[in-house]
């Protein structure tokens, strides 16, 4: 009887131990242990935003400078002008102008009534720009290249520039302008006439501007 009694005891303690194993097999399975590991997996809605996503928030916007471009008429004492001009900056811009310059009467002494071009380099003010109004101040100098009467005869002025212009539109505008010469080389006499008359020592202009604004 007592055999019996420990041969039970012992298939007992065999059969315990081989259920502790299978359950520790079964803890240890790759399946078990990916779910263990593996993170949770989040709703893309709730995620967050991704490494491109931020990147891009992150850089800072790109923006292009003011800009414009204008097609403008002078009218001065028996001469008239007329070219381009343009405006690069904001508050404080460059300014540059190219015109080609005529006699409204052929001197007898020349053989055409074209006498050449004006160049001009200004710094620009706006001070008041609105949205359909713009008021500019500049500061530069007008060189006139005069190879229509003589290939090498260059005159220089110091000139001082106000004006004014309406946009039309929000690329479109008209405008004007008055430019005086606070000094000049001898050759370059605003304000008389050919004869030795005085006349206005002021050159208007009119035009209109297309211009880029961000």
């Amino acid at each position: 009887m007592a055999r019996v009694c420990r041969g039970l005891g012992a298939a007992c303690a065999l059969l315990a131990h081989v259920v502790s194993v299978e359950a520790r097999a079964e803890e240890q399975s790759p399946e078990n242990l990916y779910h263990e590991t593996a993170p949770p997996v989040q709703d893309s809605a709730q995620a967050g935003p991704t490494t491109s996503e931020q990147f891009a928030h992150d850089q800072p916007r790109q923006s292009s400078m003011p800009a414009s471009i204008g097609l403008q008429a002078f009218t001065a004492t028996e001469k008239a002008m007329g070219g381009l001009d343009a405006r690069l900056g904001d508050v404080v811009a460059l300014k540059l102008e190219g015109s080609l310059l005529w006699a409204t009467r052929r001197p007898a002494e020349l053989n055409s009534a074209f006498l050449g071009s004006q160049f001009g380099i200004f710094v620009d003010l706006a001070p008041w720009d609105r949205r359909q109004w713009q008021v500019d101040f500049a500061l530069g100098a007008d060189i006139y290249y005069l190879w229509g009467i003589h290939g090498d005869l260059a005159e220089v002025a110091l000139a001082a520039v106000g004006s004014a212009g309406y946009w039309v539109s929000d690329s479109w505008g008209i405008f004007g302008s008055a430019r005086g010469y606070v000094l000049a080389t001898d050759g370059l006499e605003l304000g008389t006439t050919r004869a030795g008359e005085p006349a206005l020592p002021v050159l208007f202009s009119l035009g209109v501007r297309w211009r880029n604004r961000p």
